[in-house]
C-alpha cells in the first residue's frame, strides 16, 4: 500500500500521514532566525507521542525513519537525527 503524504503548511505547521500516522509540527522562530521544529504523532493504536528527534532535522527524512523504525528513543544526550536513525537501522539491518 502506497503511503499517504497530506502536506499542510501553513503559519509555520506541516501536517502529513504516513504509514497511518498522522504527523503534526509547529515552528518556533527563535532569536537569529533559527527554527525550531516540534513534532506531535497520532499513531495508528490511538497513541500519541512525541519523538524525541532533532528540532533542526528535516522533518519528513527524520520523522518517517522514526516511524519506520518503531519509535526508538535517543542513544545519547541529544535528540536523534537523521544519521542517528540511520545508524540504528543499519544496526538493527546486521
Amino acid at each position: 500500500m502506497p503511503e499517504t503524504v497530506k502536506y499542510n503548511h501553513y503559519w509555520g505547521k506541516l501536517e502529513f500521514e504516513y504509514k497511518g500516522h498522522n504527523v503534526y509540527m509547529d515552528e518556533d522562530i527563535e532569536p537569529e532566525e533559527c527554527i525550531k521544529k516540534n513534532y506531535t504523532v497520532s499513531c495508528p493504536d490511538g497513541e500519541t507521542r512525541y519523538p524525541d528527534v532533532s528540532p533542526y532535522s528535516d522533518v519528513t527524512d527524520a520523522i518517517k525513519m522514526w516511524i519506520d523504525l518503531g519509535y526508538p528513543h535517543r542513544t545519547g544526550c541529544c535528540p536523534l537525527d537523521v544519521e542517528d536513525l540511520q545508524k540504528i537501522k543499519a544496526e538493527r539491518h546486521d
